[in-house]
């Protein structure tokens, strides 16, 4: 990413030189603008589409796939009902959620899946107005165990149809 920028101003400032050198100052009023607009617009898009984990959580249910640690982040990738993908988030550290992700993790390597969902909508949300009014006097979610997410076995009977048995 950053050698894009770093090549995208060298260009630019070759650009600049160019135009400079031949004098012609008409150009200078629209090549120099355009130029540091579209070195920028690329830095940014070029940015947005790497894929990034994202520390905005949507509400619905998920199934956890993995996840990964450093010092201070968690990072989980899950699939969310009705999705196709997977969706990787960027967390806060906490030793619990460590703790509950690693036990879910064992679980998921002994053959049971792990489903879960989110109790913020993003990492500065406190968890008011999730609820709307039916949470009215119940304070945050995080005043209520501190936790961002719940991690649960998965109930295999809504997405599998029951077993029958075969007539002999």
């Amino acid at each position: 990413m950053t050698y894009l920028l770093l090549i995208a101003i060298v260009v630019v400032l070759l650009i600049i030189y160019a135009i400079i050198s031949t004098r012609s100052s008409i150009h200078l009023y629209y090549i120099i603008p355009v130029s540091l607009a579209c070195a920028i617009g690329l830095y940014t898009f070029y940015g947005s589409i790497l894929g990034y984990p994202t520390t905005r959580y949507l509400q619905s249910k998920f199934v956890l796939l993995s996840y990964a640690n450093s010092d201070d982040r968690l990072f989980m990738w899950v699939i969310h009902d009705n999705d196709t993908e997977p969706r990787a988030y960027s967390l806060p550290y906490t030793e619990e959620q460590h703790a509950q992700l690693e036990a879910a993790m064992q679980k998921a390597r002994n053959g049971v899946w792990v489903e879960g969902n989110f109790n913020q909508t993003s990492e500065d949300d406190e968890g008011i107005g999730d609820l709307g009014d039916q949470s009215g006097g119940l304070g945050t979610n995080k005043s209520q165990g501190g936790d961002m997410f719940e991690l649960y076995d998965i109930d295999s009977t809504r997405l599998l149809p029951p077993k029958q048995e075969r007539p002999n």
